[in-house]
């Protein structure tokens, strides 16, 4: 497929999901107006309320996962709880490919180590 063909694609992609939000949004819409006026406000209100402790709570929840995240990281093996599975996978190694590369010229030798790997690929939308 050609790189038109594609941006095509992805551009049909975002259409789609352009057209999924709006229709949500009309949905939503609708379902307010069905609400009466002091009700909404009175749901409004009570969003208000709770919104401090949410953000609270969920601030604590944040801190509690970077730190069990850095722990586990420092326990370096699988485990579970009652709740959670964590599972653990040590780092690769990494090389500098662009000094190798160099270095493969007069050295052919070393080629046989060099595998290709499979490419990846993350389709990730771009900010509107």
């Amino acid at each position: 497929m050609k790189a038109e063909e594609l941006q095509k694609l992805m551009d049909d992609l975002d259409d789609t999901e352009v057209h999924l939000g709006n229709l949500k949004a009309d949905k939503e819409t609708l379902k307010k107006t069905q609400i009466p006026l002091e009700i909404q406000v009175r749901l409004e209100e009570i969003d208000m309320e709770f919104e401090p402790q949410e953000k609270a709570i969920e601030q604590q929840i944040k801190e509690k996962r970077e730190f069990l995240q850095e722990k586990l990281k420092e326990y370096a093996k699988p485990l579970r709880s009652k709740y959670y599975s964590w599972s653990y996978k040590p780092g690769k190694p990494e090389w500098n490919t662009d000094a190798l590369d160099g270095y493969v010229l007069d050295h052919r030798e070393i080629l046989w180590m060099r595998k290709d790997g499979k490419p990846t690929t993350k389709l990730t939308p771009l900010k509107k």
